[in-house]
């Protein structure tokens, strides 16, 4: 059967102990990337509730909380790997009165059908979030903000080589198409492709401009680094591996060129529960922290980390 996998950082505890999301090799370059998100000025209010069983039950919930205004982040996994606790994760910016429409597509055997699937809903507004497995079936997500925005979507074959990959990433924002991440294929045969994925909004033009930065070695030494980069406009993406010509792991950062918007970071011990998920969640939402994923670390634990648009902060304090 074709099959497509595409995965985010928001997954990436689920990815590392209980495999719910295949990492992307792609040519020796793998990634745990942070699905692509205007991070504008708000206050957050996240829930949880139980997740969905099938396609047509996520499509149920996702848009019932899409009316009011709760966008879908994710499925995330706590506790114990073998007797875990999974619920599904929304948030809504209190301070915008967007509200969102979700659909799904099935998936496609390859890059080309993939992209001209995908741009016959993008015209329509609809934006690539991921695929979705319920019961063994898959499908892409696809979530249509009511603004009246419209995209386009371009793929590229991958490079294996970090010269080379900042130069196609980079080549392409300059067109005003931002990275999405790495998309993998199986015709259906056993052979597998890949293909990295570009989007453009056609209702509000801009550039991007990327930039890599050495991998840091805990949460606290990443949380530094990204506000370095966030005090220079530039939003933490996540982390990028290659291994040729030789093994290199760097973190990703992202300009919008058409934003003044500089960035400021949180860090704090990843929760134990759902409970406590929404506690540390809200707590920092009120503050206008928006979470934006788990963080791990071969010598430290693993974190959640936070981001702010940081002009909302004036002599260290929240206004």
């Amino acid at each position: 059967m074709p099959s497509q996998f595409y995965c985010t950082a928001q997954r990436l505890i689920s990815l590392l102990l209980f495999s719910s999301c295949a990492l992307i090799t792609a040519a020796s370059h793998a990634q745990f990337l942070s699905a692509p998100q205007v991070l504008r000025e708000s206050r957050f209010d996240y829930k949880n509730l139980t997740p969905a069983t099938s396609t047509p039950t996520f499509l149920s919930q996702a848009n019932a909380e899409g009316a009011a205004r709760f966008s879908f982040v994710g499925d995330n996994a706590f506790g114990d790997p073998f007797n875990s606790t999974i619920v599904a994760i929304y948030v809504r910016a209190l301070a915008q009165s967007t509200t969102y429409l979700y659909q799904t597509m099935p998936l496609s055997n390859s890059p080309a059908a993939f992209v001209s699937q995908l741009n016959v809903q993008a015209a329509m507004g609809y934006r690539y979030f991921g695929d979705q497995n319920y019961a063994g079936i898959s499908a892409s997500v696809l979530v249509k903000e009511s603004n009246n925005a419209a995209y386009h979507y371009k793929s590229q074959p991958p490079v294996n080589n970090a010269t080379a990959f900042f130069a196609l990433i980079n080549s392409e924002g300059a067109l005003g198409y931002q990275y999405q991440g790495d998309v993998g294929f199986d015709d259906g045969n056993g052979n597998f492709v890949f293909a990295s994925l570009f989007s453009r909004n056609t209702s509000a033009p801009t550039t991007y401009t990327y930039e890599s930065a050495p991998t840091s070695t805990s949460a606290a030494a990443l949380v530094t680094q990204a506000n370095t980069q966030g005090a220079r406009q530039f939003l933490y993406r996540g982390g990028i591996a290659f291994t040729i010509p030789v093994f290199v792991t760097l973190s990703l950062y992202e300009k919008d060129n058409a934003r003044g918007d500089t960035y400021r970071y949180e860090q704090l011990p990843r929760s134990a529960t759902p409970a406590d998920f929404l506690i540390q969640t809200n707590a920092q939402g009120a503050r206008r922290f928006r979470y934006f994923g788990e963080v791990g670390f071969e010598s430290s634990p693993f974190a959640s980390l936070y981001a702010s648009v940081a002009p909302i902060f004036v002599n260290g304090f929240d206004n």
